[in-house]
């Protein structure tokens, strides 16, 4: 009814789809809390899903029987009886109402009586002479037909809003559901998205980690070129060394040739 909040497996599956759209906006910007989100929402999801699937399947209602208008022949209804249409999941709610209601056989039995006691009275009229004790009688029997009609009018009212209350509800969570299968394409196809992301990104690293031992040994390649070329240089060194030794012993032995003899 209006004003008041049912707390039904629609009430919650509608409440906790807030995390689950909140989480991929938070995953799609990049916000921190999308993991948390997403976990917590799509959890109670999948388990409210699964309680739903459990729910007790009505059965198919012979309408026609309470509803003449609906029946092939096209019989006539009775005043003041309208044809609804409805699910056949609402038959424990239209139960319900008239029970509220308390519309019950007796009354409508009463209703038939006091129609048949009318035409009755109506015929009587025409055969009686004391005109005015017939007019008391009819009036009475008017006013408790009308009454009744009344009562009847008023509880099929209510019927009528709860059924279409919940026809309005079945709409929802079509639609919700309907939300629910769009968003978790979404979900898989950006899914997929970072999936292609993560492996390009993980071939680069390969590419980079390649490229970087090669350097690594191409400077390990000019280290020991470095240390030969030290050695080189040492050895240089020392074969100049004795050149100049060398060079002294054979100058010396030139002057020591080219003295003058006395």
């Amino acid at each position: 009814m209006k004003g008041k909040v049912k707390f039904n497996l629609n009430f919650f599956a509608s409440l906790f789809a807030a995390p689950v759209i909140m989480g991929a906006l938070f995953k799609i910007l990049h916000w921190p809390g999308a993991k948390e989100m997403l976990m917590v929402g799509m959890t109670c999801e999948a388990i409210i899903f699964i309680a739903m699937a459990f729910q007790p399947q009505y059965d198919e209602i012979d309408w026609s029987r309470a509803y003449p208008e609906l029946l092939p022949e096209n019989e006539p209804a009775v005043a003041g009886i309208s044809v609804r249409s409805g699910g056949a999941g609402n038959s424990n709610a239209l139960d319900r109402m008239l029970q509220e209601a308390n519309v019950t056989p007796e009354l409508v039995q009463n209703l038939g009586n006091g129609l048949r006691t009318f035409g009755d009275k109506v015929t009587a009229i025409s055969n009686v002479a004391n005109v005015s004790i017939d007019t008391n009688t009819l009036s009475e029997s008017l006013k408790r037909g009308n009454d009744t009609v009344n009562q009847l009018i008023i509880s099929y009212q209510k019927a009528s809003s709860s059924l279409s209350e919940m026809a309005g509800a079945t709409i929802d969570t079509k639609n919700y559901n309907e939300q629910v299968s769009n968003m978790v394409k979404n979900l898989s196809a950006l899914n997929a998205v970072y999936e292609m992301e993560l492996q390009e990104t993980n071939n680069h690293l390969k590419s980079m980690s390649k490229y970087y031992a090669n350097i690594n040994e191409t400077m390990q390649g000019f280290g020991e070129t470095l240390s030969y070329s030290q050695v080189y240089r040492d050895e240089v060194a020392k074969l100049a060394k004795n050149l100049t030794s060398l060079n002294s012993v054979y100058g010396n032995m030139l002057s020591a040739m080219n003295v003058p003899k006395s």
